[in-house]
This record gives structure tokens, C-alpha cells and sequence, in this order.
């Protein structure tokens, strides 16, 4: 019994020796780093814990971002309370975005908060969004 328990130790022993040094530190996490980032669109919505924007890419595709809210997030002059924001305002929001690069260096976020939300333009009162409109 003794001998099939060493084997088995010295197999295990070896394999770990032999794997080459890149593959152990594969799952390695680089240092994080930070940018400063800021989206000018549409508002869709806004709430306590995030504001949702839609804005065009370069191709001219609506795409729609969800960026949390936290209490380091300010305001910016005239804008004194999010509830003065109505869906269909447009709206600038800085946001800090935490992110690593992975071996390949491509971008993996880890973290986004607004830092910053202002108002660019006011919408219409009883103005609808082209989100918000029916079919007759």
C-alpha cells in the first residue's frame, strides 16, 4: 500500500515541475488601470443607482449605456437635482471606467461610475423620443 501512495506523490510532484513557467502564470492579473471617459445622448432613463443614455456610434447605430450612479457622483451647473431631468433631455455624463488588459491586450472592464452628469439641451414638455412613439 505504501509504494502505490509514493507513486502516486512523485507523479504529481513531477507534473508540477515539468508545466512551463508561462502556463502557471496565466491566470496572473495585470495592475488595473483607470480612464476618464464621457457620453453625450439621449436620455432613456434615470433613477437613484444609474442613468441610461442613448447615443450614435460612428456608423450612425443607436446604442443604449447604462453607467451607475454613486454619491461621489456631482452635478453640473445649472442641474441641481436629477429629478429636473426628463426622458428625451440630452445629456453629458463623465464617468470613470476601471478596466485590464488581458494577455492579447484587449480591454476587460471591471468597474463604471458616473463621475459627472449635466444637461445639454432640455426637451419639449410632452415631446416623445422616437422610442416612445406608436404605430397608428
Amino acid at each position: 500500500m505504501r509504494i502505490p501512495t509514493v507513486f502516486l506523490l512523485a507523479f504529481v510532484l513531477l507534473s508540477a515541475l515539468s508545466c512551463p513557467v508561462g502556463a502557471r502564470a496565466e491566470f496572473a492579473v495585470e495592475d488595473e488601470k483607470t480612464d476618464l471617459r464621457e457620453v453625450i445622448g439621449q436620455l432613456v432613463h434615470v433613477g437613484k443607482r444609474s442613468i441610461s443614455v442613448e447615443f450614435s456610434r460612428s456608423k450612425g447605430q443607436a446604442e443604449e449605456m447604462l453607467i451607475p450612479i454613486t454619491s461621489e457622483t456631482k452635478l453640473k451647473s445649472p442641474l441641481k437635482s436629477l429629478a429636473e431631468l426628463q426622458r428625451g433631455d440630452t445629456v453629458e455624463v463623465k464617468y470613470k471606467q476601471a478596466y485590464r488588459l488581458d494577455r492579447e491586450g484587449t480591454r476587460i472592464v471591471t468597474k463604471t461610475a458616473a463621475v459627472q452628469i449635466g444637461l445639454v439641451k432640455q426637451t419639449l414638455k410632452g415631446a416623445y423620443s422616437s422610442r416612445e412613439q406608436t404605430a397608428p
